[in-house]
């Protein structure tokens, strides 16, 4: 359902029942069809024209002909980034590639590459790099959490360590989550069982860094774990689920945006598992900004991880002017 395909009868010959030979030659007791086609779909709030549609004539291995199509993806590009900050010392010694993107390039939730674009940071330490990644939601790359031995330490002795406390949002709009809850999530370990948390990433969402607390290791907007739960609902009560601060208030740029979600598995004995990503159209909170109103969304949004169902997402989120914003 919703997808889009231009006019073959338009642009080449029927591409079936041909003979095995280059060329349109058709065989004469079948009725030759257009049934080599090129589809596609669109994420919500982005569109895709197609450019060029053609018929390999010149191949002559089958009864069928293949087809090919061009396309142009029209995308969103602004100023904000998401930020998951490396203090690696070899970035400083890293070349930039001629493909990376400058500092100050525009960068949108759909430069999805795991590029890391180095930045210099204010009163950075010579010789020391501030990175920037744009992360993709459907990659299957797993985030690294807290170093192995702090995760061993604690998990076997039991041992309170700092975790994720947000500091007061102060950004002109927040996004504040009523409910979060996950149902039949694929198992990720021996036990049948899964230690879910939920990551949240948009370009369009403040540095989490800005907000953590004293002790977080390259902090990202994530819910707490749940142990050994399928079937998990986080308590949305500010503590175990962020409020999510957004960086711009522009309406057209919030109108064409995704909150990407990746739903993982804490790991203790190695880097956690990527259980299943989701993305979540914003395109009524940037009505609801151009009204200058809230707004809510309430979506039950199905997880994929390698392209295979991996649970479901239910969520609702409000989007609301910030009590704490100081203009």
């Amino acid at each position: 359902m919703g997808f889009q395909e231009g006019d073959p009868a338009k642009s080449h010959m029927p591409t079936f029942k041909v003979q095995r030979e280059p060329g349109f030659n058709y065989k004469t007791q079948r009725t030759p069809a257009w049934c080599d086609r090129v589809l596609w779909k669109t994420a919500e709030g982005f569109s895709a024209k197609q450019t060029t549609l053609t018929a390999a004539g010149d191949v002559g291995t089958s009864d069928h002909k293949p087809v090919a199509a061009g396309l142009t993806l029209e995308l969103l590009a602004h100023s904000a980034t998401v930020h998951i900050e490396s203090d690696d010392p070899s970035a400083a010694a890293e070349p930039m590639s001629p493909m990376s993107p400058a500092p100050d390039r525009a960068v949108s939730a759909f430069d999805v590459a795991l590029d890391m674009a180095p930045q210099e940071s204010a009163g950075a330490s010579p010789g020391k790099v501030r990175r920037t990644q744009t992360v993709d939601a459907t990659k299957s790359t797993s985030v690294k959490d807290a170093p192995f031995m702090r995760k061993l330490f604690q998990s076997l002795c039991f041992c309170a360590y700092p975790s994720n406390e947000w500091s007061a949002p102060t950004s002109r709009w927040i996004l504040r989550f009523e409910e979060l809850s996950a149902t039949n999530l694929v198992a990720s370990d021996i036990n049948g069982k899964s230690d879910p948390y939920v990551v949240f990433f948009a370009s369009v969402l403040e540095d989490p860094g800005k907000y953590a607390g004293p002790g977080v290791k390259n902090p990202k907007w994530r819910t707490k774990t749940i142990k050994t739960n399928l079937n998990p609902v986080w308590p949305c009560d500010g503590k175990s689920v962020p409020t999510l601060p957004l960086a711009v208030s522009q309406a057209d740029v919030i109108g064409r945006e995704h909150l990407l979600i990746r739903v993982m598995d804490q790991d203790t004995l190695s880097s956690d598992d990527l259980i299943g990503s989701a993305r979540l159209y914003l395109g009524d909170f940037g009505d609801a900004i151009r009204a200058g109103k809230g707004g809510k969304i309430e979506k039950l949004i199905g997880l994929t991880s390698k392209g295979r169902r991996a649970g479901e997402l239910m969520l609702s989120l409000v989007l609301e002017k910030n009590p704490h914003y100081a203009a």
